[in-house]
């Protein structure tokens, strides 16, 4: 929520809050004063820069800043026709099975909605932390590749991906991450 506009960030954020039936009112609620009325100064060191007001985002170390950004994204989920998603603090995952070209095709509209959800409410993807990994359960499947694109850049595939602390594979069988933790004994 960083590089948020703060207004799109307090528009939304506050039709986050009345989605869950809590009062709203923009000039009174603490929330919005949180992301509107606030500076910043930059420390180096012992030498710390002017202050000047905050143009993104909710302050860093906040209480209310993890808050703040779950109801931001709250609705993110709703976007996805076809996928199902996993979403842990900024990371978000989201996966379908893809048995046919339009699995594909399903896929690929519902990473064309969730980039418009991003560009609408002015949080931006980092494309290059973006990839791809398939899984297949039998041992001779071919999964179906496709270039993904977001926004048309194609998002590059990985073999492996690190999760948490643990290396997961196109197989499954977690050998990468056994070696990972062998060798650091």
């Amino acid at each position: 929520m960083d590089s948020l506009d703060r207004e799109a960030g307090v528009r939304v954020t506050l039709g986050s809050i009345s989605k869950i039936a809590l009062p709203v009112s923009p000039e009174s609620h603490s929330c919005c004063n949180l992301l509107r009325e606030r500076f910043i100064r930059i420390f180096s060191d012992d030498i710390s820069g002017p202050e000047d007001g905050g143009t993104a985002g909710v302050p860093q170390g906040s209480n209310l800043g993890p808050l703040l950004f779950i109801l931001f994204i709250n609705d993110l989920a709703s976007v996805l026709k076809c996928s199902e998603c996993l979403l842990f603090a900024d990371d978000l995952k989201f996966f379908g099975p893809i048995r046919s070209n339009l699995d594909v095709v399903l896929l690929q509209r519902d990473l064309d909605y969730l980039f418009k959800w991003c560009t609408d409410n002015k949080l931006p993807l980092n494309i290059e932390k973006c990839s791809i990994l398939s899984y297949t359960q039998a041992q001779k499947a071919q999964a179906l590749n496709y270039d993904y694109k977001v926004n048309n850049p194609v998002l590059s595939r990985s073999n492996s991906v690190t999760d948490f602390g643990f290396i997961f594979d196109a197989k499954l069988d977690f050998s990468q991450y056994i070696d990972a933790v062998v060798s650091k004994a």
